[in-house]
């Protein structure tokens, strides 16, 4: 399921849980497939740590090195010189796992990831991330690229054991405060019809409930996903609405969920 790994270190005390995670998450899906791990030498112009120089090469070899030989037998180490997009395009990798961090002055990691490198499916680490999930949520917009999440999250779920929750936006929160109550509820009971044909439609194979909820996807989705105690997330790049690389949606949920997240 997941061949030649790609990991990105960025050389602080918190890779140590990320690496731990990562582990336990190559080990439960069967990759026995020597991991490549690369450190950004820009990465000190998104961080704090631009304060204090950075170690020559062969002393970031070895830091590098101190902290995978833990969790890892088999591996590769890089020292990426040259722009990150350059690099993660020149490989023939299909999964990068990396660690979630806010940055400043420029885009986080993953962003950039997503935004330009499309070949690349990412497996986003947030601290405490448990690495046999037993809740897999999956956010649905109902359109064909959902299919894909759904297919994934079931070979996860075979993998983990795991149960899969299917979750859907009404988007008709915002009609709450223009109409009265009882044409409020007629209006979600026709949205959530409407939703569940169009459900049977493209996923007909897949025989999962489908949770609905009457939120906006960017404002409330996360905000539902947190209290389901969800363990894994598994997105689409983007929604059926938008045509950028990378939705709106998708990339709140990343910033905004608790657990670790999947994007394909």
């Amino acid at each position: 399921m997941v061949e030649n790994p790609l990991i990105h270190l960025s050389l602080e005390e918190e890779d140590r849980g990320f690496l731990s995670y990562t582990r336990g998450v190559l080990d439960r899906l069967g990759s026995s497939a020597k991991a490549t791990f690369f450190y950004v030498k820009e990465e000190g112009l998104s961080s704090l740590n631009f304060l204090t120089p950075k170690p020559e090469e062969e002393g970031i070899a070895r830091r590098m090195d101190a902290l995978v030989k833990d969790y890892f037998e088999h591996y590769e180490l890089k020292i990426v010189r040259e722009s990150v997009e350059d690099f993660l395009r020149s490989w023939e990798y299909q999964w990068l796992f990396l660690r979630y961090r806010r940055t400043f002055f420029r885009k986080a990691l993953h962003e950039r990831v997503i935004q330009s490198l499309d070949h690349l499916k990412l497996w986003i680490y947030k601290g405490g991330g448990v690495h046999e999930p037993k809740e897999i949520c999956v956010p649905i917009d109902l359109s064909n690229r959902s299919k894909r999440q759904v297919e994934f999250a079931l070979s996860l779920a075979e993998r983990f054991d795991a149960r899969i929750r299917l979750i859907y936006a009404l988007s008709i929160s915002r009609m709450r405060s223009k109409v009265s109550q009882s044409e409020y509820e007629s209006l979600r009971s026709v949205k959530e019809e409407e939703a569940k044909h169009v459900y049977a439609d493209v996923l007909h194979t897949a025989d999962l409930p489908l949770e609905l909820i009457d939120g906006d996807p960017i404002k409330d989705l996360p905000k539902h996903i947190n209290q389901q105690d969800c363990h894994l997330i598994v997105i689409s790049r983007r929604s059926r609405q938008e045509v950028r690389p990378v939705g709106r949606t998708s990339l709140h949920i990343i910033r905004s969920v608790k657990c670790p997240v999947v994007v394909l």
